[in-house]
């Protein structure tokens, strides 16, 4: 009986485990954008049922998703291409 007992918790404490793991994950963008914008600060904004978060910032555990990505570019060129991941908010 007391075997039973301890591979039954053995086997709750081996689902929750999983579980713990597989939520822990960060699950990949639902869309990416690219921008080609000019020199500058540019601002790029979701309006309804999104979060954005710079394409760089995704190993960044600082730089959280939000409804709103800013992002600023110099130098010597005319334009400048940044990425930018989407989730649809559910």
């Amino acid at each position: 009986m007391r075997t039973v007992v301890v591979r039954g918790a053995l086997a709750i404490a081996l689902v929750f485990l999983g579980w713990a793991v597989g939520r822990a994950q960060n699950g990949a963008s639902d869309f990416v954008l690219r921008i080609d914008g000019p020199l500058g600060r540019t601002a790029v904004t979701c309006v309804r049922g999104c979060d954005l978060q710079g394409g760089n910032d995704r190993l960044e555990t600082q730089a959280p998703a939000s409804s709103r990505y800013e992002y600023a570019c110099g130098g010597r060129l005319d334009q400048c291409t940044v990425t930018v991941n989407g989730w649809l908010r559910r």
